[in-house]
């Protein structure tokens, strides 16, 4: 899991066109409403998008969350991006929340097969 440092720097580039006063609010906001995570999951559906694809994946508790993977929120210029099965192991990293109908996203910024 990554550092309090660390989810401050990667929130630096969120809300960097914020001024000082209003980037900290913004910051403490964004830590208070969401969480970071890392699930160990099966993926149960793929949808194919524009970048990328979403994966409704599926935890050893029957727990289930949408998950982006996407070029651009893996980095390094595509070279971390694979695509996955239905059926296959993962370990997601991601910034999660819970929207007004009680769904769990979690946009992969670390996805690994685990076999």
């Amino acid at each position: 899991m990554l550092c309090i440092a660390q989810k401050l720097r990667r929130l630096e580039k969120r809300f960097k066109t914020f001024q000082n006063r209003d980037y900290e609010k913004a910051v403490i906001l964004y830590l208070a409403i969401q969480s970071f995570s890392a699930v160990r999951c099966v993926i149960d559906l793929i949808e194919n998008g524009k970048d990328g694809y979403t994966a409704t994946i599926v935890d050893s508790n029957g727990k289930k969350y949408v998950t982006a993977v996407s070029i651009n929120n893996l980095g390094n210029s595509g070279k971390n991006y694979k695509q996955y099965k239905i059926g296959d192991t993962i370990s997601v990293t991601g910034v999660s929340w819970t929207d007004h109908e009680g769904n769990t996203d979690l946009p992969a910024e670390k996805i690994t097969l685990i076999q």
